[in-house]
């Protein structure tokens, strides 16, 4: 699931840096692996639809 947060967040725009951690070796390779992954844009703007939603009105 780390692979999918990556996405999004990468989808949000430029970022220059992410901090984890964890001590598990595989998380660590599955968030690397992440930057390969394909961004789905319908998934990305129903995920802001939802944040969109979640904001006090």
């Amino acid at each position: 699931m780390l692979w999918v947060g990556l996405g999004i967040l990468v989808a949000f725009g430029t970022i220059d840096a992410v901090a984890v951690g964890t001590d598990n070796v595989d998380h660590l390779r599955e968030l690397t692996e992440a930057l390969a992954c394909e961004i789905d844009e319908k998934v990305v703007q129903e995920y802001r639809q939802l944040l969109k939603a979640r904001q006090p009105a």
